[in-house]
């Protein structure tokens, strides 16, 4: 055993453990060790190491540009939508491809029907991008997103991201508009996306580096032009930009709809890009006083397990070995801890041993019954083994006790986003679609944006042959799925199979 080994060679095993990891003792120190806070407002949870002052300016940041963006957009501020969103500001940018295995971002957003997570690291002194445009830019996906439900064009999309994500903060006003760092450098080096051409792309995980870049910044530009421009007024884009996204939204655009809506070819668009881009482009002043928001938080220390805990949990499908060592050390320090015991089973799970898995599982919830969580992860492990339509099960496998699980979280956390989408979806393997769809409505009132209740909802409906419905569902998921093929295929098949059933039904 390594912990029998004498000081001088537990260290040498450690440091080969660490380089296998890709980070090294010293990085590996700076990120866990410390002084860790967790931050709670009352739309976020901020993890971070760094000093509070930084900390407290980032929150208010968050807080205040989430009220400029309702406001802006004229959005009902419907709370947290049934989900925390936690933020980890780590101290570099470097941390994020060591430990969260995510290459060539300095920051990201992975939203989930449990929490949402957001991690950004520090930016350098030296760089001209704004401190906040990473979570600026995530965060309003999450918002617009969640306010209506709708596929939007990639090109708005991204461009309405991008145009918030410069926001800053002077004088008492909230500054929307200005340009992102190397924009003009960005058109000076691969030059600019034809506007035509900008209309067709469907999701930017296909396009090149060099593409990617362009695509955002001419993204960027039409947006501002025809949101912020005084053209814009006097042509009232606005209006036209409204009725763009409803008919996108209802499947209804051809290659002629944006002449017929604004008005305007493409190509003559084009030039007049050309110009706008060479002047000063303007942007809106806020008041922060014409807004409500709350910058208060409550800080409380986090101890070496609890921040070992949250690593864990959120890289244990991304960096399974680093997960596994920090559920190790944790009950290393205290073997009854329920939660790290149930994430060593999900690690257990992943590597397919699944019976040492339920045996943690079992023994997480005989130490903490009243845990909810612990239920959930019990069941998804079940049910992961019976196949994709849950019944299929192996031998030792009880699909009653999936159900019976699923029933038990819900009963611990009714009013929890998850418990109640988990739930329903149990009813539905069960075949009680009346139910499911019951549950799963209440579970995409919380969150409209979570393609996976999206897909599950869309399924109750099918099961209950209300096949308009069913339809409309999946095929909002299918365009929000524009840059996962696989999740684009499985939806695809249920929109097929749905097809079928409906012309067999007199």
């Amino acid at each position: 055993m390594i912990w029998m080994m004498g000081r001088r060679n537990r260290a040498l095993i450690g440091f080969v453990l660490a380089v296998w990891l890709g980070i090294t003792p010293s990085a590996w120190a700076e990120l866990q060790d410390g002084n860790w806070f967790r931050y709670s407002t009352e739309h976020f949870q901020v993890y971070s190491k760094t000093r509070e002052k930084e900390v407290a300016a980032r929150i208010h940041d968050l807080e205040t540009f989430r009220a400029t963006v309702l406001a802006f957009l004229n959005i009902k501020d419907r709370g947290n939508f049934g989900q925390v969103t936690k933020i980890f500001l780590l101290s570099n940018q470097k941390d994020i491809r060591r430990v969260f295995k995510v290459e060539n971002a300095s920051g990201f957003m992975r939203p989930g029907i449990r929490e949402n997570l957001l991690v950004v690291g520090r930016v350098g002194a030296g760089s001209s991008r704004n401190t906040n445009h990473i979570a600026f830019h995530e965060y309003v996906h999450y918002l617009l997103r969640n306010a209506s439900a709708h596929q939007y064009p990639t090109w708005w999309d991204e461009g309405i991201a991008e145009l918030f994500a410069t926001t800053s903060f002077k004088r008492g006003r909230a500054l929307v508009g200005e340009a992102p760092a190397g924009a003009s450098l960005t058109s000076q080096l691969y030059g600019d996306i034809p506007v035509r051409e900008l209309l067709d792309v469907s999701g930017t995980g296909r396009l090149s580096r060099s593409n990617r870049h362009r695509f955002y910044v001419r993204s960027w530009l039409l947006v501002h032009y025809i949101t912020l421009s005084s053209e814009s007024r006097e042509r009232k884009y606005m209006a036209a930009t409204s009725r763009y996204l409803q008919r996108h939204n209802q499947g209804d655009l051809t290659p002629e709809t944006f002449k017929e809506l604004f008005g305007i070819e493409p190509e003559v668009l084009d030039s007049r890009l050309l110009r706008y881009a060479s002047q000063r482009k303007p942007g809106l002043a806020i008041p922060l006083e014409s807004i409500e928001f709350d910058p208060s938080y409550a800080r409380e220390a986090l101890s070496k397990d609890e921040i070992a805990y949250e690593l864990a949990y959120q890289t244990m499908l991304q960096n399974t070995p680093y997960a596994r060592l920090r559920f190790e050390e944790i009950l290393r320090d205290d073997p009854d801890n329920a939660r790290a015991l149930a994430g060593l089973g999900v690690i257990h799970q992943v590597g397919k041993d699944y019976e040492k898995a339920e045996q943690l599982m079992r023994r997480a919830i005989a130490l903490a019954e009243g845990d909810y969580l612990l239920h959930i992860e019990l069941a998804d492990m079940l049910r992961q083994r019976c196949g994709p339509n849950g019944v299929d099960c192996p031998a030792g496998v009880d699909v009653d006790e999936v159900d019976a699980s699923y029933r038990r979280a819900y009963e611990l956390n009714p009013e929890g986003l998850e418990t109640q989408a988990k739930y329903g979806l149990s009813l539905l393997v069960a075949n009680k679609p009346d139910a499911a769809v019951a549950f799963l409505s209440r579970a995409w009132r919380l969150s409209p944006s979570s393609s996976w209740i999206v897909v599950n909802l869309g399924r109750a409906y099918l099961a209950q042959s209300n096949f308009v419905e069913g339809k409309r569902l999946l095929n909002v998921a299918l365009g929000w799925a524009a840059d996962s093929p696989q999740a684009r295929e499985q939806i695809q098949s249920l929109l097929d199979e749905a097809e079928d059933r409906e012309r067999t039904i007199p």
